[in-house]
């Protein structure tokens, strides 16, 4: 559970704006609350299945090598894993463009991710970043 803790509070620290973490956890908790209702799943193992289902063990960095860019696929740690799916959930909410607050953007995104990760637009932010990686995997030597 060590995981959905440090998702959960990676997830406040980036709704957290000027400093006010007390309305960025209000936020926080009304959302997994929504969650919970809709999925009868606890907060942990909401943020659990979250991580799980958008868990990445690469990405792709942009490297100049001799006037070139490649993009070469990189290996991730841990912490980079949980930012970058903290950071797929929010930048989906805030690319939907339904007329409701951004609790109910969120929420429903967790819900779709947690139900059926396939339909889930921050699902397709992994596949399209993994696909990119197999992509680009001849590039690997350009690391070094």
């Amino acid at each position: 559970m060590l995981i959905s803790k440090n998702f959960y509070n990676l997830f406040l620290g980036l709704l957290t704006k000027n400093g006010n973490a007390s309305a960025s956890m209000k936020l926080l908790t009304k959302v997994f609350l929504m969650v919970s209702k809709k999925t009868g799943l606890s907060h942990k193992i909401i943020a659990l299945k979250a991580f799980l289902s958008l868990n990445i063990f690469v990405e792709v960095k942009s490297v100049k090598r001799r006037k070139f860019k490649h993009l070469i696929p990189f290996p991730i740690s841990l912490n980079r894993k949980l930012y970058l799916a903290a950071k797929w959930i929010i930048s989906s909410a805030l690319e939907d463009k339904r007329k409701v607050g951004f609790a109910d953007k969120l929420s429903q995104e967790l819900i779709v991710l947690v139900t059926n990760k396939k339909l889930s637009k921050s699902y397709k932010k992994r596949r399209s970043t993994l696909s990119l990686a197999i992509k680009n995997k001849s590039n690997v030597h350009f690391r070094w």
